[in-house]
């Protein structure tokens, strides 16, 4: 056992002799590296599942004030999808944007109009994806599953990602009249 512990040591004093020898523009480099990379790594972990549920309420009641949605990807990416939301999409003037952070899976149509009757986004499972879609998710990630109004069941788009936020550009008007 004494032996083993000899050659950690031994190897450690060979990194940090290795990493002495490095010049100090390199080390610079290594440690802006390592402090970029914490940062992604934080970003990258899993919303709560509460805090996901939270965002979604949001949305769907943003939404439900709605009589009509069209919605259109504006950005795939390996580190967000962007979901636009507009009254026309031949005039996009959007209405809010939702943002799927760190997305891992997406089984869906490119655009597609809301059904207002249902809430527009919920949380799924991976079973229900892998079942529907035949795609799977990493463990971590929240499937969330989006409406379609024409979709004759409950069969919906899905997204697979670490997190959600939304930004609503135009807020809902509340028109109150004073008698």
């Amino acid at each position: 056992m004494d032996n083993k512990k000899s050659k950690n040591n031994q190897a450690m004093t060979e990194s940090e002799r290795r990493f002495n020898e490095l010049s100090p523009e390199i080390k610079e480099g290594l440690s802006q590296f390592q402090d970029e990379y914490k940062k992604r790594e934080e970003l990258m972990k899993p919303m709560s599942e509460k805090l996901v549920q939270e965002e979604i309420d949001k949305i769907n009641f943003y939404l439900s004030q709605r009589t009509w949605m069209e919605f259109q990807f504006g950005h795939i990416g390996r580190d967000k999808i962007v979901l636009f939301g507009c009254v026309d999409t031949l005039l996009p003037e959007n209405d809010i944007e939702i943002v799927f952070e760190y997305p891992q899976t997406i089984a869906s149509v490119f655009y597609w109009n809301m059904n207002e009757k249902k809430p527009f986004i919920k949380l799924s499972s991976h079973k229900e994806l892998e079942k529907s879609t035949g795609l799977y998710a990493y463990e971590g990630c929240h499937v969330f599953s989006l409406n379609d109004e024409d979709m004759s069941n409950d069969n919906r788009f899905y997204i697979a990602a670490a997190g959600i936020k939304y930004n609503i550009i135009k807020p809902l008007q509340i028109n109150l009249l004073m008698t």
